[in-house]
């Protein structure tokens, strides 16, 4: 999954597309990296890592517990 580096404001954040799911990892302090999976505007899953890599990672690992 190939994520898209964003800036509004001044606010950092990554969003990328797997299927169905929409993800967004933000980038709201140092050291926390929270994390969000929504289909059709709903949360499915959320979370929070302490890097970008790692909430990637998460992100993945989360994907694959969830229905196509």
């Amino acid at each position: 999954m190939t994520y898209q580096s964003k800036d509004h404001a001044g606010h950092k954040f990554w969003v990328a597309r797997s299927g169905r799911y929409a993800i967004r990892i933000d980038a709201t302090r140092r050291g926390v990296y929270p994390w969000l999976i929504t289909l059709e505007g709903g949360s499915v899953h959320k979370g929070a890592a302490p890097d970008r890599d790692q909430a990637a990672d998460t992100v993945r690992d989360a994907l694959d517990e969830l229905p196509d």
